[in-house]
């Protein structure tokens, strides 16, 4: 019934959609900046590099397909020096002009090129930076401290065409046929299994590689260093996992986890991956994973890990990152998006594959539980006024770089987990499989999707997918439940939830929404679209409630009548109505529709013995308000509130059996628990950091490791705050990279802040951890300061930044920021220096800043009232929007 009901009322919704996503794949109508009359068949690539030399050079003959006759030949190259010097296999100087804006080169032919096949003849040169884009060199230093450099390659979106001239959008599939020269001591790796390897007249070797399937062109991928491998064949695949020496005896558990995964996608594809070989490799300095088609490439710590050491927040990185890069291998490189308006084709479902595959493989994780903060993540930005749709267009491939962001990865991740439950899961499977099947090793829209999951499962699926992904927010359902002649009614109605312009707008959703009631009694299935509506139920005794999913893209807020009598007895509700509750009651509270009394009345309420998903519900909310009221006079007495309701819990989980401590969700809820007791300045937390680093080995659990070094670094001396600047420069464990990063964020003063801020311009640490460290402070209540050190030093983090990360050196500052002046100035200062496609991510960092400023508004005065503090505070806080006047932050 609920199915029959659901497509019969998505009919009449009202939808706006997205050109790109409307339309099934035709080469023709494909968005770029390329002519489709010119289609690469394949390139036979020879280049020569050097991990240390400062430039590379390379030759190459593009074979094409010509549509239509020409005298000119445009293509995509990036701070290349190219020369066109055959055509057609004879040897032909032709001029070529270069488009340094458009990235683009154009050939000037001899003559009339027609219809038909052909060949171009190239070779050029480029320079080898250290940016962790296109052909880049990586630096490291070995288990004894030798500095040492790599070659790697970073592609997408369009960083092939600073290694090589080419038809760089991902609508040009074609073979490449690939060999290197380099020096004879360095392993070469690339997508495919090596053809040759011969020796030089110079001392230099020459690899080349076996042709690759036809693939889009951000897939392409080479390394080039002095590597080490464990190697395994599994089911017929040739498996190899490579590091920099000294490292692969650390790669058991990723090598396992690939095995898994292999099997697990073999089945629920039902087709085999379609790679002769699949090498996965260890990049030091790299942040997150790229899907290079058998050559994917990690993030050191994702790959490599000390089986004795390491946390299980390491491991499940390590599985979920695994699970979602393979993912990709069928979604995104056997069949690939047109244009990059539908990119969460590849992302949304890599993420929601991966997290699929981590919960059937890995149950004692309790990943479902862990949705809960994805599906919070999903909504931040999409409560903004800078919202953007899931499949959105996008007006060039520079602009691309906007759509990595949070609504690609974890909307979209929660939206095809809305459509699964909508189909079930063999009706999404076997869609996909025919999706897989009909265009395997070539390009395809949202509109291909949804016809093939329609086609299968014979339901409407295009509607209500639709909904959801060509249109930006999400809702806020408002329940209200009276009692009319003995009966139950339960009034339903939605407006779209945010901040700014967009707060209450009347817009509507597909919300498959379930009744239950306490006692038991059956549970109903309804559908609110566009029109409220009322719900009858039985004796009003039997108190129905929304059910949640892991998978609802919407707040729920009752009428202040239901939700005090949920309040009443919130200890008898279920474990996830807890936890969705509060999280609701705190996102609702920001705008104005729940008070931050009754949140905190949630808290008070919260069963000490509560689950690890409710404490970890609860948590996020702790440190959310903690991180607004930083800066205000209702820091200390609420961090005194956070130690109160923490204090309890921790002794509960120190109380348990060492086997139940050690299972993973309550492995992290202990490590979490004692760190914003640490944080929010409990003593014993912070004796015991102090008592950690000052061993040689600490003896207490990774996990508990990683927060305590945070707890340590924001009571930190001088002294000691000096030691930790010290250590992790000379750290050498990949698994406490990120660890040590994270908690020099924490810089207690302000000149531990300045000395936090010039790492950003050494090498001392890995590249990713650097890059992100004033993020990272920012977000700890440093955005001034950070903001004045930014802009002294523009020139140089601009010139080691790759082309996308110069937005985020601008944007960063405002991470976690409620100060409306630096908002103002960091606005004027992208409008003067930053293009239109780097502009969109600084105005949604302005937005994100706007709405901890508007939220509170609203919070701050209640909040002083609740927490006990006097007038003066109450009254200060409602309009605080930048720290106090002594404060430089």
């Amino acid at each position: 019934m609920f199915l029959r009901r659901l497509g019969g009322s998505l009919l009449g919704l009202s939808l706006t959609l997205c050109a790109g996503a409307a339309y099934a794949f035709k080469l023709d109508q494909v968005p770029g900046a390329l002519s489709r009359s010119v289609v690469p068949v394949d390139y036979r690539v020879e280049l020569d590099a050097d991990p240390y030399a400062d430039s590379f050079s390379g030759r190459q003959t593009i074979r094409f397909d010509l549509r239509r006759a020409t005298r000119e030949i445009v293509l995509h190259a990036d701070a290349l020096t190219v020369r066109a010097d055959a055509l057609d296999g004879v040897a032909q100087a032709m001029p070529v002009e270069a488009d340094a804006q458009a990235q683009t080169i154009t050939i000037r032919l001899p003559r009339r090129l027609e219809p038909g096949r052909h060949t171009l003849g190239l070779s050029w040169q480029g320079r080898i930076e250290e940016n962790g884009e296109g052909l880049y060199v990586a630096r490291y230093r070995t288990p004894d401290g030798v500095e040492k450099r790599m070659l790697a390659t970073d592609m997408e979106p369009i960083g092939t065409r600073r290694m090589m001239p080419l038809f760089d959008e991902p609508v040009f599939r074609a073979r490449f046929d690939i060999s290197v020269r380099t020096p004879a001591r360095f392993t070469v790796l690339g997508n495919m299994p090596q053809a040759s390897e011969r020796s030089l007249p110079d001392g230099r070797k020459e690899v080349r590689f076996m042709p690759t399937p036809k693939m889009a062109s951000y897939l392409v991928a080479l390394a080039v260093g002095e590597f080490e491998a464990a190697r395994a064949t599994h089911d017929g695949i040739e498996l190899a996992i490579w590091t920099t020496e000294g490292l692969s005896q650390q790669t058991g558990y990723a090598m396992a986890a690939t095995w898994q995964v292999l099997d697990y996608y073999h089945q629920w594809f039902g087709i085999r991956y379609p790679m002769p070989k699949l090498d996965q490799l260890a990049v030091p300095g790299k942040r997150g994973a790229m899907e290079n088609w058998g050559l994917i490439t990690y993030g050191e710590s994702l790959l490599v890990m000390d089986p004795d050491r390491a946390g299980f927040r390491q491991r499940e990185g390590s599985f979920t990152t695994i699970a979602h890069e393979i993912a990709h291998q069928w979604f995104g490189n056997l069949v690939t998006m047109a244009w990059w308006d539908d990119l969460w084709l590849n992302e949304a479902f890599a993420e929601w594959m991966g997290v699929k595959a981590a919960r059937k493989l890995n149950p004692a994780w309790r990943a479902l539980d862990n949705l809960g903060h994805e599906r919070d993540k999903a909504m931040l930005d999409d409560a903004l006024p800078t919202a953007k749709p899931i499949a959105r267009a996008v007006a060039s491939d520079r602009a691309a770089f906007d759509s990595f962001d949070a609504t690609t990865y974890n909307k979209g991740h929660m939206v095809i987990g809305l459509i699964e439950q909508y189909l079930g899961e063999q009706g999404l499977r076997d869609g996909i499989r025919s999706y897989l099947g009909k265009h395997a090793y070539s390009n395809a829209t949202g509109a291909d999707l949804w016809d093939a999951l329609a086609k299968r499962s014979g339901k409407p699926v295009a509607a209500f997918a639709q909904a959801w992904t060509t249109r930006p927010g999400h809702p806020t359902v408002f329940a209200r439940r009276t009692c009319e002649q003995g009966q139950e009614q339960i009034s339903l109605r939605q407006q779209r939830y945010g901040f700014g312009a967009i707060a209450g707008a009347d817009e509507q959703w597909p919300l498959p929404l379930q009744l239950a009631a306490q006692d038991g009694a059956a549970r109903e299935r309804i559908e609110l679209g566009s029109t409220p509506q009322v719900v009858t139920g039985p004796a009003c005794r039997t108190m129905r409630s929304i059910e949640p999913s892991p998978f609802d893209l919407w707040r729920l807020a009752w009428d202040d009548n239901s939700l005090h009598a949920l309040l009443a007895r919130f200890p008898q509700l279920s474990s996830e109505q807890r936890a969705r509750l509060l999280g609701d009651a705190w996102a609702l509270a920001q705008t104005g529709d729940v008070r931050i009394d009754t949140v905190v009345a949630m808290l008070d309420a919260l069963p000490v013995s509560d689950t690890p998903q409710t404490w970890s519900s609860a948590i996020a909310v702790m440190r959310a308000v903690r991180g607004l009221a930083r800066n205000a006079p209702h820091a200390a007495a609420w961090d005194a509130r956070v130690r109160g309701w923490l204090a309890p819990v921790g002794e509960r989980l120190a109380a348990l059996p060492t086997d139940q401590q050690e299972q993973p969700a309550f492995a992290i809820l202990i490590a979490d628990v004692e760190t914003l007791r640490g944080l929010a300045g409990d003593v014993g937390v912070i004796a015991l950091a102090r008592q950690q680093f000052a061993r040689a080995e600490p003896n207490v659990s990774r996990d508990r490791y990683v927060g305590l070094l945070q707890v340590f670094a924001a009571h930190a001396t001088p002294a000691e705050f000096d030691a930790l600047l010290a250590r992790s420069r000379e750290n050498r464990d990949t698994g406490l990279e990120w660890a040590y990063g994270n908690a020099l964020a924490y810089a207690p003063t302000p000149e531990a802040v300045e000395k936090v801020l010039a790492l950003s311009l050494e090498d001392a640490l890995p590249r990713a951890v650097r890059d992100s460290l004033a993020g990272w402070l920012a977000e700890h209540g440093h955005a001034r300061r950070v903001w004045t050190f930014t802009q002294a030093h523009i020139d140089t983090l601009f010139a080691r930044a790759s082309t996308w990360a110069r937005r985020y050196i601008v944007s960063s500052p405002l991470d976690g920021a409620r100060d409306a002046a630096l908002a103002a100035e960091i606005d004027a200062y992208a409008a003067a220096h930053l293009t239109d496609d780097e502009r969109p991510t600084v105005k949604q960092a302005l937005a994100a800043s706007a709405r901890n400023i508007e939220a509170w508004q609203r919070i701050g005065e209640p909040l002083a009232r609740v927490l006990g503090l006097p007038d003066s505070a109450a009254t200060a806080s409602s309009g605080a929007s930048e720290p106090p006047k002594g404060d430089p932050s």
